[in-house]
């Protein structure tokens, strides 16, 4: 792939061959070499190993390995992933909000023989991440499919074994590709500002249409900002950008229209906030190109810009 991609449009370019094989491939370690191309009965293969390194493969990242596509200890020891410094209790991720698409969940399996490899047996593909909350894509014994994170994480890590000195199929390490690595880019100000819409009394809900019998697609703390949507209905509700940029309403109960702030664009890939003004800050979360947030008045000796 052209270094010139976003660490985004590389993220989405890894599950967009994930989205081929949703729901269409067949498990088979047997026949794991055919996730993308037919086997001689016009039907695709692939197991849980097999699926996360061709949809790299296929997007531009092969993964060096002897045998050109690694199973689960093969993406356990690659030299093409570091560590993500999750937090894991009780087969649970406690900070769920450090990981990217893409990121890898590695889980231990039935086979003492790989001790020195944490007797990893089972590989997940993080394919978005909302918060705390994240989204799966995988593929055990039947087709490729979607699921939550924490659920299966859950259910992991209480399906106990006698077969390991581990007693359980939990969630034992997540990597990252070293292609996938967030760096912090600069965030200049916009230089223009925009209309926000501040949420007071209380914390909001956001529905889908002006009154209460929309339906909820978000809601919004006390005192947040959001983008005004340039539009106020008949009944006082007020049309607003939720934090994933889809459009919602708030009742006029919570929400108060002020004037213009000062936004910061990101410009660079995929940017890091952290708690301080260098990279020595506590990661707070990740944002991406193009989304706007709200400027908070200050920008260190450095060039990094306080915001909200």
């Amino acid at each position: 792939m052209p270094n010139v991609m976003t660490l985004y449009q590389k993220q989405q370019a890894v599950l967009a061959q994930w989205k081929i094989i949703l729901g269409r491939n067949y498990y088979s370690q047997a026949r794991r070499y055919y996730c993308f191309k037919k086997y001689s009965n016009g039907l695709y293969y692939s197991d849980c190993s097999s699926a996360v390194s061709y949809c790299f493969a296929q997007a531009g990242f092969p993964i060096s390995h002897p045998d050109k596509i690694p199973n689960t200890v093969g993406l356990y020891n690659s030299k093409d992933f570091v560590d993500v410094p999750v937090i894991i209790k009780n087969g649970q991720i406690q900070n769920p909000e450090i990981l990217q698409p893409v990121d890898i969940l590695l889980f231990a399996g039935t086979d003492a023989s790989r001790a020195s490899a944490g007797y990893v047996g089972h590989v997940e593909h993080v394919a978005a991440v909302n918060g705390k909350k994240f989204t799966l894509y995988g593929h055990g014994s039947g087709r490729p499919r979607s699921i939550d994170g924490a659920t299966y994480c859950k259910s992991r890590y209480n399906s106990k074994t006698n077969k390991t000195k581990l007693g359980h199929k939990g969630l034992i390490r997540v990597r990252r590709h070293k292609d996938f690595i967030t760096d912090d880019a600069e965030i200049p100000t916009t230089g223009s500002s925009i209309r926000k819409v501040k949420i007071v009394n209380g914390n909001a809900n956001i529905r889908n249409a002006a009154g209460t019998h929309g339906d909820i697609i978000s809601y919004a703390n006390k005192g947040a900002l959001l983008t005004y949507g340039g539009e106020t209905a008949e009944n006082g509700w007020v049309k607003v950008f939720t934090g994933s940029g889809k459009e919602g309403w708030v009742s006029p109960k919570y929400a108060e229209l002020i004037g213009n702030v000062l936004m910061v664009k990101i410009t660079g890939g995929s940017v890091n906030v952290r708690s301080a003004p260098s990279t020595d800050g506590k990661k707070y979360g990740t944002v991406r190109k193009g989304m706007l947030l709200t400027y908070a008045g200050e920008t260190s000796s450095n060039g990094w810009h306080k915001v909200y």
